[in-house]
Order: structure tokens, then C-alpha cells, then sequence
């Protein structure tokens, strides 16, 4: 029933199991594969701007019809009690006048659509022990950052240099350690067998939140909130980006006085935005796709001629459990279009999932957030170019590794020779030359399970076919990671 539908209004092709094509209700080219049809479950499905139906809703939202006559012209029964309008439904308990229902049933236009009501939350603050414990622990990560050529190659290498660094204060924590929380003014949680928890802080970049709306000069501000993007995950389910505990709970909103707002989910995608487009747009990084500003971030946004929202662009997956297929980005894109109808765009990056794919991909990100802005907002954007473009700034100076006569070179059983370090650069650099190495820890996982010269030959084999990948867990002969 669907696809007859559909064929009305647009062109399909099968694709596997199901039909694709340009979306009724956004467009979209013929070659565009955002637009599902799935025949088995008659529903269709619109992986851009989220539109979703069955045949009664596609007749409602893109013929017009009112919901009685949608289920006239399909030949089905209205009786669904639970429906919110059956009391006033012909096809329910009741008839409401033709002329009431056509003013309650024609879509509005977008100019006339209302935002749909929503009460921010105020957002909680870290009590003052734990601010002053956090100042500390972004001053030592900061400067670890900065002696850490590695870790600043990494973030150049997404479009946040030196200078970034510096004025965002981003950090490094480079081991994994633990606190009493009571010292950090937390209360006291307990695990399952009892015992007190203790404050984890893990390895990785640390991303600091201040007080005040500008981190500059952050040092005479207290820290409102950090993130970890965690250098490890224990385990699939492990999210990569950890909130410290104690942290407040606001939403960063980037230079808010800015007449337009990039939305994106993770904080080193919103530094990035604010990095390379900051002058003409706030950024709002939400840590998630399905959270909501708080009452700061939507006093700025409220205000916005334009709200882009590049929410991460995932591929579209079947959720066995709901037996559907899902599309956070895209649901989560709906909450935006109906809270800001006026001022919303969907705008997803052009190449990759979200903007840090996007810029190592190539793509210009200052020009994509110009593409997206109204006319006017275009060429206030063109008179005030960014000193601080792509390209524009050197890369940090690597410092020399420790020289080969240098090097600690170890001889296995079967002769084959292997480098052991704990240099980064030297480890990289001898990789790229095709050396074998280890680090110390990985050294000690190797020894936890080896107990013959065949054994430790399969960990030289698995080094050597695969160069530069890192043995962290050891079980029988080891897994690879």
C-alpha cells in the first residue's frame, strides 16, 4: 500500500529488499538513497529531515486529507479508543463540522507554525571544593598538553593547534588514577560489594568548561564542568567521552551573542566549529544528540537567525528490539525543527559522520557554516575573514627522538630483533621504518602469558603484520588492541 503511495508523488528504485529514492516531503535527488521504503512493514522512512510514515499519515501530512478520510480512501477502520481525537472523530465518537476540521488538519506553513512548548532546566554547579580541586587538576593537564608533542600532533591533526590549545586550555591526563571523593566534596557512593567508590579519572584529553562565557583568560575563572575523551575503552559499551563526576550539568554554548548557531554532539567537534568559524557563529556542543540546551544556552538561541544542526550523520540501523530502523541524528533533528521552526536547518557535514570526519576529509568547515547561513548573515561572514584559517598556522615543532645508537634492542629465540620504549615518537618512528617495538606495558602483558618461544614468536608475528598496533590485554596468546 506505501509504495503505490509514494510512486504517486515521486520515482523509486528497489534497492535489496527495499525501495529508494528522493523524499516526498524534504526532495532530494534521484540518486539519493536517505528515502527507504520498506514494503514488508509498509512504512517509509526519511533518514534527512526525519519524516516517517504509515499510509494513513502519508495521506494526512502529504495529500492533506484529514485522518478520517485517510482511512476512508485506504478502506480501514477508525476505532482506535487511545487515539487523542477519537471523542471528536466521525469515524470515532463523535463528528467534528467540515469547516472546523479542515482549520484543525491543513499543515501550517512554516511562518506560521508555533514552537512547540519547552521549559529549560536551570543548570546545577559544582559545589566549590570540587571547582578548586578541578582548577588544579586543568593546570596540570594543560601543561602536560603542552609537553606532550604527541598528544598536540593528534589534536592538529583536528583542526585544534597550539594556539587553540592555549585558548581553549585544553589538557592531558596521560594516566589513569583515582581520588577519594570526599576530598573532591562529592558524597560518598558504594559498590555492590560494599565498599566506597572512589572518583575515577581517566587517561585523555581533558576538555574544561569555565564559569564565565569566555574561556579567556581561563585561569581567573573556576571550572564549571570537564570532560575526558578517554585515550582507552574498557569495553564496547564504554562511552568514549567521560563526564568527572561532580561536574555542573550546563550546555557550552560558544560565543553567545552570535546571530546563529552551529549544533554538533561531541566538545572537540564544537572547539573545532568555534576554531575555525567563531566569529560568525556560536557553537553548541551537546554531548549527545538527544540532549536539550539548558536556560542559558536557549536565552542565546531564542535569539538566533539561524540554527544549524549538524547532529552526527550515522548511518541508518535495525533496532531488533523496536523492529524498525533508527536514526538518532535525524530523530533528535525533529526536537530542533519543532522548538525552533523558524530559524532551523538540518545541516549535516558534506563528507563524513560529523565535522571532526569532515575536516580530515578536507572539507572547508567555514565555508560549509557560511553555505548554511541566511543571505544576509553571508556577507557580514565575507567582510570579516578568520585570521586563524586552516593552514594558516604552523605545525608544533617535534622534538628528536633518543638516536638509534640509543635504542634498547632486544633478540627473541628466533633471532628476530625487537625495539623496547616508552618514547612515542621513537616508537612511531621506528614503526614507520619498519621495525618491530614494544612498550614496557605491553612487555608485561606479553610476559603474563607466554611460556614458550612459540608463544612469544606469535606476538612477533602479530607485530609484524599488523605495524604499530598495541598488545593491551593478555589472554592464552594475547588480544591485540
Amino acid at each position: 500500500m506505501i509504495l503505490s503511495l509514494v510512486g504517486k508523488h515521486v520515482t523509486l528504485r528497489k534497492q535489496g529488499a527495499h525501495y529508494v529514492g528522493p523524499c516526498p516531503k524534504c526532495g532530494g535527488s534521484q540518486s539519493t538513497t536517505r528515502f527507504v521504503v520498506n514494503v514488508a512493514k509498509d512504512f517509509c522512512q526519511c533518514y534527512s529531515c526525519g519524516f516517517n510514515a504509515d499510509p494513513v499519515r502519508f495521506l494526512r501530512e502529504i495529500e492533506d486529507m484529514s485522518c478520517p478520510e485517510a482511512h476512508r480512501a485506504l478502506g480501514r477502520e477508525c476505532d482506535f479508543p487511545q487515539c487523542p481525537v477519537w471523542d471528536k472523530c466521525s469515524c470515532g465518537r463523535g463528528e467534528h463540522p467540515r469547516e472546523q476540521r479542515s482549520a484543525l488538519t491543513t499543515p501550517a506553513t512554516p511562518a506560521e507554525r508555533k514552537p512547540a512548548r519547552f521549559v529549560a532546566d536551570a543548570a546545577s554547579t559544582p559545589v566549590e571544593l570540587w571547582q578548586h580541586k578541578a582548577s588544579r587538576l586543568v593546570e596540570r593537564a594543560h601543561q602536560a598538553l603542552l609537553d606532550n608533542p604527541e598528544q598536540l600532533a593528534y589534536l592538529a591533526g583536528r583542526g585544534l593547534p597550539r594556539e587553540a590549545v592555549e585558548r581553549y586550555r585544553l589538557g592531558y591526563v596521560p594516566e589513569d588514577f583515582y581520588r577519594d571523593r570526599a576530598s573532591w566534596g562529592l558524597p560518598e557512593e558504594l559498590r555492590p560489594d560494599g565498599k566506597p567508590k572512589k572518583l575515577y579519572i581517566p587517561r585523555g584529553i581533558l576538555i574544561p568548561w569555565f564559569q564565565a562565557p569566555n574561556p579567556e583568560p581561563a585561569t581567573s575563572n573556576l571550572v564549571h564542568r570537564i570532560r575526558i575523551r578517554k585515550a582507552t575503552l574498557r569495553n564496547t559499551k564504554d562511552a568514549r567521552y567521560y563526564w568527572l563526576p561532580g561536574s555542573g550539568n550546563d550546555i557550552i554554548c560558544l560565543n553567545p551573542d552570535a546571530t546563529a548557531h552551529v549544533i554538533v554532539e561531541s566538545d572537540l567537534d564544537g572547539l573545532l566549529i568555534d576554531w575555525l568559524a567563531g566569529d560568525i557563529c556560536a557553537t553548541v556542543p551537546l554531548g549527545s544528540c538527544s540532549t536539550h540546551p539548558k536556560a542559558t544556552a536557549l536565552a542565546s538561541l531564542e535569539k538566533s537567525l539561524r540554527i544549524l544542526v549538524a547532529l552526527d550523520f550515522d548511518k541508518p540501523r535495525w533496532d531488533e528490539d523496536k523492529q524498525q530502523w533508527i536514526a538518532p541524528g535525524a530523530k533528535a533533528a525533529l526536537w530542533w525543527s519543532d522548538r525552533f521552526p523558524r530559524a532551523f536547518k538540518r545541516w549535516p557535514v558534506p563528507d563524513g559522520k560529523d565535522p571532526g570526519e569532515a575536516f580530515a576529509a578536507g572539507v572547508d568547515l567555514r565555508a560549509w557554516v557560511v553555505a548554511g547561513l541566511p543571505p544576509a548573515l553571508q556577507m557580514k561572514a565575507a567582510s570579516a575573514p578568520l585570521s586563524h584559517r586552516v593552514g594558516d598556522y604552523e605545525p608544533p615543532e617535534m622534538p628528536q627522538s633518543v638516536s638509534e645508537a640509543e635504542l634498547k634492542v632486544i633478540t627473541a629465540a628466533d633471532g628476530r630483533e625487537f625495539i623496547l620504549t616508552d618514547d612515542p615518537l621513537t616508537y612511531r618512528r621506528m614503526v614507520n621504518a619498519g621495525r618491530i617495538c614494544f612498550t614496557s606495558e605491553e612487555m608485561r602483558h606479553v610476559i603474563r602469558c607466554v611460556d614458550t618461544p612459540e608463544q612469544a614468536a606469535r606476538f612477533l608475528d602479530i607485530k609484524t603484520v599488523f605495524p604499530g598496533i598495541k598488545i593491551t590485554e593478555s589472554e592464552d596468546l594475547g588480544t591485540a588492541a
